[in-house]
């Protein structure tokens, strides 16, 4: 477990450098699953 800020976080992930993201910017997140960075997002879990 790492503990980031949630532009590094969404960054780790894009860069798939981990499985899992627990961010709290909701456009943020939605943005990166628009963009392909994610498969899908749920409540607060990125995939």
């Amino acid at each position: 477990m790492v503990s980031l800020g949630t532009g590094a976080a969404l960054e780790l992930g894009k860069n798939g450098d981990c499985d899992l993201v627990l961010v709290h910017a909701r456009q943020a997140e939605l943005d990166m699953v628009e963009q392909g960075h994610y498969i899908d997002r749920y409540s607060w879990y990125l995939l």
